[in-house]
């Protein structure tokens, strides 16, 4: 099934539900691996005071994480989408920023820790391409994504779009909206093409989901990959 970009829907018509967990069950188990695999990066390489950025933010998992671990950074939290990042409340120490994660009005060099929990909606090179501008030397990507085995094959079964994600909203509509979901091999292409380099992949499966209620979506394959990315040096 092929569908044009311009008839994808936007993140935004999907705020009023998307973190309803038993709307869209799916959803909360995919934003509960990632947070198994966000956490664990995030408490070795995060040091205090290091500064964070967290795109495509929608409810803040970098801060849920950041507290839960007693981690305190300068956090920034962003989203294209106002009514996504209207989720997450602002808190001391945190800032919040409409901000396009493919097209960053950020400064060179202003990260040391870039979190995209479930950055599929904008896993593309220009995404890459700001993360290695708007890091610091030797600063890191933590990104998680839907597992390309999971992806895949869901999308297969149903007929789904192969870089869309399929949302029926409580209201009876279906909407499209963005997913790149890409193999590791293609996936670290991309990430290596723009001078970041991949520094270790780990993956959750769909078996591990012990805390949100089990989606009829899940498969027996790995649900959630998870990139641990880093700028080495500048040119």
């Amino acid at each position: 099934m092929a569908i044009a970009p311009s008839a994808l829907a936007s993140y935004a018509q999907l705020a009023l539900e998307y973190y309803d967990p038993q709307r869209h069950p799916t959803c909360a188990n995919l934003r509960e691996a990632s947070a198994a695999l966000l956490r664990e990066w995030i408490s070795v390489h995060a040091e205090s005071g290091a500064a964070v950025l967290e795109t495509g933010a929608g409810r803040s998992l970098a801060t849920d994480l950041a507290n839960q671990l007693g981690l305190r950074v300068a956090l920034t939290v962003s989203d294209k989408s106002p009514e996504m990042l209207a989720k997450t409340p602002l808190s001391f120490g945190e800032g919040r920023i409409i901000l396009d994660a493919e097209c960053m009005a950020v400064q060179n060099s202003s990260f040391d820790v870039i979190v995209s929990s479930l950055g599929d909606p904008y896993n593309t090179e220009a995404f890459w391409r700001e993360c290695a501008r708007i890091l610091r030397p030797n600063g890191y990507v933590f990104f998680t994504t839907p597992s390309f085995a999971w992806a895949s094959r869901f999308r297969t079964e149903t007929g789904a779009p192969a870089m869309a994600a399929e949302f029926w909203l409580a209201e009876g509509r279906t909407l499209f909206v963005p997913s790149f979901v890409f193999s590791h091999a293609a996936q670290k292409r991309m990430i290596h093409a723009t001078g970041l380099r991949v520094e270790a992949v780990e993956e959750v499966h769909a078996s591990e989901i012990r805390n949100t209620t089990r989606s009829s979506k899940l498969r027996d394959c790995a649900l959630v990959t998870g990139y641990c990315v880093r700028l080495s040096s500048r040119v």
